[in-house]
């Protein structure tokens, strides 16, 4: 991951590569894959950090799958977008240092050359963050 410069209006650019290996519990789940995002973060007042990102995953299967044409006719391929807005606020409760709030919403689709495995999800997290 690269960190950019903080641009105009204080945003701080990101993007990155991923090299995928992946072994897995059964040959229709082994697969190898390459990611990259995008991201943009910016704080606000209250101290309230806000990012967004986007990555796209591109993973090929090392064996034909068992749901391909009639059975193993060929290897699946996916593509995963994911799509991430998260805010993040330092909490001072209690005179307790480094932990903050955070909420998350991801919006994720699959396409796959399988269409068992296409899908879409969407997914909103509420937590905590400490800091060591």
């Amino acid at each position: 991951m690269l960190d950019g410069p903080v641009l105009p209006l204080g945003v701080n650019l990101q993007f990155g590569l991923t090299r995928i290996l992946n072994n897995a519990e059964g040959a229709d789940y082994d697969y190898t894959g390459f990611s990259r995002f995008v991201s943009a973060s910016r704080k606000f007042p209250l101290d309230i950090t806000a990012s967004i990102a986007f990555s796209i995953q591109q993973d090929r299967y090392t064996e034909p799958n068992s749901l391909a044409g009639a059975g193993f006719a060929f290897n699946r391929e996916d593509k995963i977008k994911r799509l991430n807005l998260y805010l993040e606020r330092p909490l001072d409760l209690f005179d307790v240092k480094n932990v903050s709030v955070f909420l998350n919403w991801q919006k994720l689709t699959n396409e796959s050359n399988i269409a068992f495995f296409n899908y879409e999800q969407t997914s909103f997290n509420v937590g905590l963050t400490a800091r060591f």
